[in-house]
């Protein structure tokens, strides 16, 4: 699996899925082996480059109250582990990952049930696919990310070309709404035991009418630990680490059309 540390030093606390493509049959690229894609098809494979922006990340004694159209989520029994009031943007690329600049914090000794993170709902990636010299549809083998702005219901077409070199442009992927593509307007979405809230700009729950690029403007991720977390004074480190190997979605949406999106987010967090 492979990650980039984002934060100071396993247990997965965060993982959600936002490709809005549900006319596209998911299948299995290993490797970044995309030749196995057919028409209609997509799979997720690894960016060159992968951003977000991280506010606030905490261990939680109970699990925070969620938010309403009318308010915000209550995180009182929570503590601070990384807070920027201003958005720290993470970047990984060419296996780096830059330290997000804000203020980190030791949480006090305890025992946490839940964790949270609140994040912007922009999610930015570049990359490349090659389709082989033999592919039934995308007959222009090279494909690389276009240079745009986007949501998870549309995705952006690429360029491909019949020899490799082009520069893959950056595709920035608004997360509006957790419906997959169905249009239903859903700003509430629960995965296992992972509840993810898409936030306005007001950080309350964002309402259907607000689930547009202009409206929707960020995500609260509140997840319960299958196992407690208990800091003593002898836990000297905490990482949290974010997979960029399916951070990128490919779709092949007819002939030398090929979509870039970005992939399932997931956080990893430990204790040590």
């Amino acid at each position: 699996m492979n990650t980039g540390k984002i934060i100071f030093g396993s247990m997965s606390l965060f993982c959600l899925m936002f490709s809005g493509l549900t006319h596209a049959a998911e299948k299995t690229c290993v490797n970044n082996d995309v030749s196995v894609l057919a028409n209609g098809d997509h799979c997720y494979i690894t960016p060159e480059y992968y951003g977000i922006t991280i506010y606030e990340m905490g261990l939680c004694t109970t699990a925070p109250t969620a938010p309403t159209t009318t308010a915000t989520a209550d995180t009182s029994a929570c503590e601070l582990v990384f807070q920027s009031s201003t958005g720290a943007l993470v970047e990984v690329q060419n296996g780096l990952t830059s330290e997000p600049a804000g203020t980190f914090t030791r949480p006090a000794n305890g025992t946490y049930t839940h964790g949270y993170m609140r994040l912007n709902n922009t999610f930015i990636i570049k990359g490349r696919a090659d389709f082989g010299a033999a592919h039934a549809t995308v007959t222009n083998r090279y494909c690389v990310s276009p240079t745009a702005t986007t949501d998870n219901e549309t995705g952006a077409n690429g360029t491909c070309a019949a020899v490799a070199g082009a520069t893959a442009g950056t595709v920035n992927t608004e997360l509006t709404d957790f419906s997959g593509g169905s249009s239903l307007n859903t700003t509430t979405a629960t995965v296992g035991t992972l509840t993810a809230y898409l936030l306005d700009a007001t950080q309350n729950l964002a309402t259907a009418a607000e689930t547009t690029q202009a409206g929707a403007d960020g995500i609260l991720g509140v997840q319960q630990f299958g196992s407690a977390i208990t800091i003593t004074d002898e836990t000297t480190t905490m990482d949290a680490a974010i997979r960029v190997s399916q951070g990128m979605t490919v779709s092949v949406n007819g002939v030398n059309t090929v979509s870039f999106d970005s992939g399932p987010f997931v956080l990893v967090l430990s204790v040590q």
